[in-house]
């Protein structure tokens, strides 16, 4: 029996290709940034490529789930991959051959990303980010959370399916690649709102953010919930116009901040006169922000007037602002008591 060229090739490397083995990475730490050349050293690496015309090609190297960029093949020992941009975490490095061998070259946590994730990538908060939420008088609240990228725009960060029953199971630390209007799921998360992380200098990504009561799904489309961006934020001063005082409406203000690890403490306004400040609790995850609430507002104002609520953060006595201060922002949702229907009073610039 004569067996064709390509099922004859394919035979041949199968009975000989050996798989590859991952030993160690040098460096095995390195910036956020990626962009560096790291070597990587083991055994059985080769440019066979039983499916490619000519049948060569370079093996593919993924550092955590995000794929190298460029990968050259020194030897059978011998691998040189750049890094490419990846959130502060420890990853595994995986090499994958086209040469027919039966698995993939593998070492968990063999490099650590280190520094500011912002060299890299761009911080966005969806400042509602939640499971289905039971309210008064048998509403519901459900999060519709909406991504739209253009073609070669590069990753994002963010995105926890942990709770899905998916396989692979999704984490935040693996890539997304937004398409056009491409719905997120909200169901795993655990605070109130979600940073995501997208790749600097690859195009904007456009975002959305609604939530609805789906009790009521037939009278009102929901509500748009703004999708804040790293220059919304400010370590100066917010100011929310028009918030209604009104004793058939309750009144929630939320702060936000992109601050890690540490306490942050706002001052609230109402009317130019201090009435006290909200404590944010810590963040302590790269995609949970650092979040408050207050809703203790005057109850002498007249009802049907409006009020103006501004956060400030704390100033030095010459009047400028302390070095390090925490960026903040925040949002006043205002609920009818009465529908349950909920409108959104946001910053003004």
């Amino acid at each position: 029996m004569k067996c064709a060229p390509a099922v004859l090739l394919l035979l041949l490397a199968s009975a000989v290709a050996a798989d590859p083995v991952v030993t160690s990475v040098s460096p095995n730490n390195g910036s956020v940034a990626g962009g560096y050349t790291v070597t990587i050293k083991g055994s059985g690496f080769n440019n066979t490529c039983i499916i490619c015309s000519p049948p060569f090609a370079d093996p593919i190297v993924h550092f955590g789930t995000t794929q190298s960029p460029r990968v050259r093949l020194i030897d059978a020992n011998t691998l040189e991959a750049v890094a490419p941009p990846h959130l502060p975490t420890h990853v595994s490095i995986t090499v994958r051959q086209m040469d027919g061998s039966r698995t993939n070259g593998f070492l968990a946590n063999a490099f650590l990303y280190t520094g500011d994730p912002e060299l890299a990538f761009d911080p966005i908060l969806f400042p509602v980010y939640l499971p289905p939420v039971d309210g008064a008088f048998g509403s519901r609240f459900e999060t519709t959370a909406r991504i739209s990228g253009q073609t070669g725009m590069g990753v994002m960060y963010g995105l926890d399916a942990t709770c899905y029953t998916f396989s692979p199971t999704i984490t935040p630390f693996d890539p997304i690649f937004p398409g056009l209007d491409q719905e997120l799921l909200t169901g795993c998360s655990r605070s109130t709102g979600r940073i995501f992380w997208v790749a600097k200098d690859k195009g904007r990504v456009a975002a959305g953010l609604r939530v609805r009561d789906t009790s009521r799904n037939a009278r009102s489309h929901g509500v748009e919930v703004p999708v804040v961006r790293r220059s919304d934020f400010t370590n100066d001063r917010l100011a929310l116009l028009g918030v209604p005082v009104d004793p058939r409406f309750r009144n929630t203000l939320r702060v936000y901040s992109l601050t890690r690890g540490e306490a942050v403490v706002v001052n609230i306004d109402v009317n130019d006169i201090g009435i006290g400040h909200v404590f944010l609790t810590p963040s302590t995850s790269l995609f949970e922000p650092a979040y408050g609430e207050f809703t203790d507002f005057p109850t002498h104002l007249a009802a049907g007037s409006t009020m103006t609520v501004t956060l400030k953060m704390g100033r030095l006595p010459d009047g400028s602002i302390p070095p390090g201060t925490p960026l903040i922002w925040g949002m006043v949702s205002v609920t009818n008591n009465e529908t349950q229907e909920i409108t959104v009073v946001s910053p003004q610039p």
